[in-house]
C-alpha cells in the first residue's frame, strides 16, 4: 500500500493519513516530481512506497485520439433544442451582451462559450 503522507508516523491516522488531515504532508519524489514525472527506469520501482506513475505511450496517445475525435464530432443537439437554445440567446446577443454573460446568466442552457 503506497503511503500517501510524510508525517504517517505522528499523525493519528497513521498510515491512512489522507489530505483533510491537519498535519498531511504529501511525499516528495525527486525522481517522479520532476520531467517526465513518471517513474519509468526508476531502480527502486519495487521497493518505493510512493504513488507511483508509469508513463504509457500507448494510453496517451489513445487518450488523445479520443480527445481529437470526441471534440471533432460537433455539438450533439437535436433541431428543436438548438432552436429553443437560439430563441434564448438571439433576443439578449441583439442586446449587446457577451456569450459569457448570457452562458453565466442561463446556466441552464448547459453549452460553453466555444459552442456558443
Amino acid at each position: 500500500m503506497p503511503l500517501e503522507c510524510s508525517n504517517y508516523k505522528k499523525c493519528p491516522f497513521g498510515r491512512e493519513c489522507k489530505t483533510d488531515c491537519i498535519i498531511y504532508s504529501p511525499f516528495h519524489c525527486k525522481r517522479r516530481d520532476r520531467s517526465p514525472g513518471a517513474c519509468n527506469g526508476c531502480t527502486n520501482w519495487r521497493h518505493c512506497r510512493f504513488n507511483k506513475y508509469k508513463y504509457s505511450p500507448e494510453d496517451a496517445w489513445n487518450d488523445y485520439r479520443y480527445t481529437l475525435v470526441d471534440s471533432g464530432q460537433g455539438v450533439n443537439l437535436t433541431v428543436k433544442q438548438a432552436k429553443d437554445i437560439a430563441d434564448v440567446i438571439a433576443p439578449l446577443l441583439k442586446q449587446g451582451l457577451s456569450p459569457y454573460q448570457i452562458l453565466a446568466s442561463h446556466p441552464e442552457l448547459g453549452i460553453s462559450e466555444k459552442t456558443l
